[in-house]
């Protein structure tokens, strides 16, 4: 046996170069959210609290108020948003107001028919 010992095939370094780690997106410090009339309202993520999903309905509770987006085909946003994803959700024409992962198609994006905030500091709603 000599010099080797029984664990040194498993002490010692791989030869072969260790695959770099697939980068996932970096986490977003705050939601921005795009209500209807223009005004915009951010949300830190420290403090959220819940995410829901109730068919095509999600609701984001945060200590600062509660965000409410319905629409269809939410999970993405679902995910999104419970793993801190999510920078910016939005209204618009065709309903999709929310940038999917790069290669999903127009099929797999959320719709976003409608954001409201609720019990945000000087806001009633919108």
């Amino acid at each position: 046996m000599g010099d080797r010992g029984i664990f040194d095939d498993f002490l010692r370094p791989s030869q072969t170069k260790p695959k770099p780690a697939a980068k996932s997106p970096a986490r977003a410090v705050m939601l921005d959210v795009h209500l209807e009339g223009g005004t915009r309202r951010a949300f830190p993520y420290s403090v959220l609290m819940t995410v829901t999903l109730d068919g095509g309905r999600l609701v984001a509770e945060f200590a600062t108020g509660t965000v409410v987006i319905e629409g269809a085909r939410l999970e993405p946003l679902y995910r999104g948003l419970s793993q801190h994803r999510v920078r910016s959700v939005a209204v618009t024409e065709d309903g999709r107001g929310f940038n999917p992962a790069p290669g999903s198609s127009n099929s797999d994006q959320p719709i976003i028919r409608r954001i409201a905030v609720e019990g945000a500091p000087g806001e009633t709603g919108q």
